[in-house]
């Protein structure tokens, strides 16, 4: 809300405040040392996404900001183009979107838990296992997301399974063991038009894995 004409000719620090400043500043400063060497504008150009304050108080703010270097001339030293972006309130919604989505996944696992108790919390341990593994192989945080949630989801299939299966104490027949085995594929069945935000070509492989064991 500041007037064009109240910008021209003022640091950052007057116009943003010296915190949010002294982070552009910095990150400013470390793409020119490297354009320096390699005046390659597109190859140094970065985004980066900063948060200032803490969530819930009024000064929250998440902010997108592009850095594009620029080549000096004879008037002008290099320097760098930043295109900031507010993202407080899309931040936010997600943040709300994705509680809920927990929620709900959480709601299905019970349920789950409840009709399989000899296998409860089976799901989310596998959820938790196979999260560090995505973390410790530094994947993408979409993919680690993705993955948590389909170890979570992995035993949904068996609400279909007869609850006297599930909690059957003797010996199970060949038939039984093929239906209780194989109730992952009738998850995947559930869950095949979820888009989630792993790669398509990851999921590709994924349809394909389960043509074959099926």
């Amino acid at each position: 809300s500041i007037e064009r004409e109240d910008l021209m000719g003022k640091p950052m620090a007057s116009v943003i405040g010296p915190v949010k400043a002294q982070t552009y500043a910095d990150i400013n400063r470390e793409i020119l040392a490297r354009f320096a060497e390699s005046d390659d504008t597109m190859k140094e150009r970065e985004q980066h996404i900063n948060t200032f304050g803490e969530e819930g108080d009024d000064d929250f703010q998440v902010v997108k900001s592009d850095h594009i270097p620029l080549r000096g001339d004879r008037d002008h030293p290099p320097g760098v183009l930043m295109v900031i972006d507010d993202i407080t309130e899309l931040t936010k919604e997600r943040r709300r979107s994705e509680k809920m989505l927990n929620q709900l996944i959480n709601t299905l696992v019970s349920v789950v838990d409840r009709r399989d108790p000899y296998s409860a919390h089976h799901s989310m341990r596998v959820a938790l296992v196979a999260r560090h593994i995505a973390a410790e192989m530094d994947l993408p945080e979409s993919d680690i997301k993705t993955i948590d949630i389909s170890g979570r989801l992995m035993n949904l299939g068996k609400i279909f399974i007869p609850p006297d299966l599930l909690t059957k104490t003797g010996e199970l027949t060949a038939e039984e063991r093929q239906l209780v085995g194989n109730s992952y594929l009738v998850s995947v069945d559930l869950l095949e038009e979820v888009d989630f935000d792993g790669r398509s070509e990851e999921r590709r492989v994924g349809k394909e894995c389960r043509s074959r064991w099926s």
